[in-house]
């Protein structure tokens, strides 16, 4: 393949909350354990997108591109950078980073507003991240 470009589910527990109209939510399954959106933790959500990676470092042509689009997200009341985070666990698989762009997603229409947990000022997350991968020549 020349190219792939992905929109996975935006890690653990992706449940819509206050946003059920979306459409990201929408495809969301969750009767299907074969849905990464229902790893339960974390770390089980990298590992499975790893597995994601091997099969698309097999497939890739090399020097070709894996693209991602994923959110960061806010879980138990502490950031998490998931597009960095799935950057360097893909990295592990054979993947060179080439970069990460910010896209705003105007079509949630969310307002850009703080909010307060626990008396500690947060952002609300009204971007994702496009992680853009290369297939190195070798997996090492």
């Amino acid at each position: 393949m020349d190219a792939i470009i992905s929109d996975p589910p935006y890690g653990v527990a992706h449940k819509a909350s206050g946003f059920k109209d979306e459409t990201n939510f929408a495809m969301y399954n969750v009767d299907d354990q074969r849905d990464f959106g229902n790893a339960r933790t974390n770390e089980e959500f990298l590992d499975r997108m790893r597995q994601l990676a091997r099969e698309a470092f097999r497939v890739l042509k090399s020097g070709r591109y894996f693209v991602l689009m994923v959110g960061d997200r806010f879980q138990n009341g502490e950031y998490v950078p998931l597009g960095v985070n799935l950057a360097n666990a893909l990295r592990r698989e054979g993947f060179e980073l080439k970069g990460i762009k910010i896209w705003w997603n105007r079509a949630t229409q969310r307002p850009l507003k703080p909010y307060a947990l626990m008396r500690s000022f947060v952002p609300n997350i009204t971007h994702q991240n496009i992680v853009i991968l290369k297939r190195a020549n070798m997996k090492s």
